[in-house]
């Protein structure tokens, strides 16, 4: 299961960098692939911001873990800004004071995970 996380505000991808490292420290998601993606370079720069981070989920077993770690992140960061989960073309919204279950939540209503089972949505 995949989804991508944006957060609005920070164009030059600090706060998503911080997010990244978070879980990459997290020993409890050592099977959580974490990527950086970026946007297309705008002509004249040396390369493109970044836009989203990308993560891949080894099964619906790491989405509590997951979802934990990043609303505890979210507890150390400025309330006033909005992050969004998406997949494809779906979305969910986390506020800055997201809890565990919300932020589970949100991934699901991006359309990461399809159901119970976890199945991956087309």
């Amino acid at each position: 299961m995949e989804f991508e996380i944006v957060s609005a505000g920070f164009e030059d991808g600090t706060e998503l960098l911080a997010l990244r490292t978070w879980l990459r420290d997290d020993p409890e998601l050592r099977d959580v692939r974490v990527s950086v993606v970026e946007a297309e370079p705008v002509p004249g720069t040396m390369g493109g911001i970044i836009e989203a981070l990308h993560v891949t989920l080894s099964d619906v077993a790491a989405l509590t873990g997951i979802a934990t770690s990043i609303s505890t992140w979210l507890s150390t960061r400025p309330r006033s800004r909005t992050r969004t989960v998406r997949s494809g073309e779906h979305t969910g919204e986390l506020s800055g004071t997201a809890d565990a279950a919300e932020v589970r939540t949100a991934i699901e209503l991006a359309g990461a995970v399809a159901g119970e089972a976890g199945e991956e949505r087309p």
